[in-house]
């Protein structure tokens, strides 16, 4: 809807075609209310297939609690059903990702390669919250926020153990050196050379935050698996 709005902006498309009436029916999506709203490009999603496809991702958790059943296997895979959740959701708030964080928290400092897997979850989940505060009197907040907590957390971590900073690959490091720009582009170069795409900004964070949930999942289901 956003790029048929883009062609449209730029006159690369006429009124009254189809990518025109996607256009169009992507206003309904940029009013912020919360309701059903069909798809003029992409197919619409039902909450039966969001509940079918959450209970796939969950069983292979569910099966591997119930053959070595234990506390900490548990533990983890209330984080990892949590995040099933999250992703294959039908509709899912930004704070949802709250209750996974918690629970990877709870053993961020057992291992280099746990504390690995909570950073790049506690990365997009923290600045996917941040677009909460769009006042203008709130940008400095937004901006303190999380350059305070990852500094506190990175001298509390080398305090504890300075051997857990050293299991981050070069990937780890660029995707978080990457939020840099991305609040560049979100909060000043898109809203002023896009300003007929408000929601471009919005897109651009979800995007990108969105990879790296989905990446974060997948390095605590290899430590649960491998029994970590």
């Amino acid at each position: 809807v956003v790029g048929a709005r883009a062609l449209r902006a730029a006159g690369l498309v006429a009124d009254g075609g189809w990518l025109a009436s996607a256009a169009a029916a992507g206003l309904a999506h940029s009013s912020g209310t919360v309701e059903p709203e069909p798809h003029a490009l992409l197919p619409s999603v039902n909450p039966a297939f969001t509940l079918l496809l959450t209970l796939a991702l969950n069983a292979p958790v569910l099966a591997a609690v119930w053959a070595r059943p234990s506390r900490r296997p548990f533990g983890d895979a209330l984080c990892l059903v949590s995040l099933a959740a999250f992703l294959a959701g039908w509709h899912v708030h930004e704070k949802a990702i709250l209750a996974p964080l918690l629970l990877a928290a709870l053993r961020a400092l057992d291992g280099p390669r746990q504390l690995r897997a909570f950073a790049m979850l506690a990365a997009p989940a923290h600045y996917a919250l941040l677009p909460l505060l769009h006042e203008p009197a709130e940008y400095p907040l937004r901006l303190l926020a999380p350059c305070t907590y990852a500094a506190g957390a990175a001298l509390a971590v080398a305090a504890t153990d300075a051997r857990l900073l050293r299991a981050f690959t070069r990937l780890d490091l660029a995707y978080l050196a990457g939020f840099a720009p991305l609040e560049l582009a979100a909060s000043w170069l898109l809203p002023a050379l896009a300003a007929r795409l408000p929601f471009l900004p919005l897109m651009l964070t979800s995007v990108y935050c969105a990879f790296g949930v989905v990446r974060a999942s997948w390095l605590h289901a290899r430590l649960f698996f491998a029994g970590e």
